[in-house]
């Protein structure tokens, strides 16, 4: 088995697409927002990650709703297809009723049967939704515009979503992610002060601090490639001075290719 030395690269854009009409196409949204992206597909390597939690295996196929309305999320652009080479298809994931289909490879192809997982509390599910009704995501067809929010259950939505007034204004702290390239990670700071980096695991402990220096302000540059830490998933911090602005980063490590 050979490991990637590589950071996981997130993508430019998912796909999102809202099985809840009938008589019309059902909308796909894309997500473009960095930072959502990074949210939800940290969420969907943790969620398919059977080696993470074996527990969310389960046998049988998804039961979604059948009737009118809402039904299911489908989401796509996560993940390249490295597991059959020069394929373009796109691994897709169907989620509904707390439970999850993953296809990693194309629904016709007789390489390896879909997995069938949990969505405990229905978490990713909940995640998607509060994401993307936080971003006021919209999608044009030949019909006409449609707000992904005003499709979506009050019952799944948090509560600042579902009820319109109370949607908490987004701030840009003194510092925040921009962006990830290869083993780049891009992050803005605002204001001079000392930036202290750590390392944390899914369980929250911290493995090792990685950099601790003084910032002027503007764009910076933390390359990770380096780093000797085994594959997984883990969370790095990058904490302004003794101010309570930091932004959290998720960050993956894949184990073959």
């Amino acid at each position: 088995i050979q490991h990637k030395t590589a950071l996981f690269e997130m993508p430019e854009s998912l796909s999102i697409t809202v099985d809840a009409f009938s008589g019309r196409p059902n909308p796909t949204f894309t997500l473009k927002d960095s930072a959502g992206i990074a949210e939800i597909v940290h969420q969907i390597y943790v969620s398919v990650n059977t080696l993470l939690d074996p527990s969310v295996k389960r046998n049988g196929d998804l039961q979604c709703f059948q009737g009118l309305g809402y039904r299911k999320l489908t989401v796509s652009g996560m993940f390249d297809s490295g597991d059959v080479p020069n394929s373009s298809y796109k691994p897709t994931i169907d989620i509904c009723n707390a439970g999850m289909t993953y296809y990693k490879v194309s629904p016709f192809s007789s390489v390896m049967p879909p997995q069938q997982l949990y969505d405990p509390g229905r978490r990713l599910e909940k995640l998607i939704i509060r994401v993307c009704c936080r971003l006021g995501l919209v999608a044009v067809d030949s019909v006409g515009e449609v707000r992904f929010c005003d499709i979506i259950p009050d019952s799944l939505k948090d509560v600042s979503e579902a009820r319109p007034g109370l949607m908490p204004e987004r701030k840009e702290g003194a510092i925040s992610f921009r962006r990830l390239s290869g083993d780049r990670i891009v992050y803005l700071v605002k204001q001079a002060g000392l930036v202290r980096v750590n390392l944390f695991d899914t369980r929250g402990r911290r493995i090792a601090p990685v950099i601790g220096r003084y910032h002027l302000p503007g764009e910076h540059t933390l390359e990770l490639g380096k780093n000797n830490v085994g594959a997984g998933v883990y969370f790095l911090d990058l904490r302004l001075g003794s101010s309570p602005d930091h932004v959290t980063i998720p960050i993956i490590r894949g184990e073959r290719k």
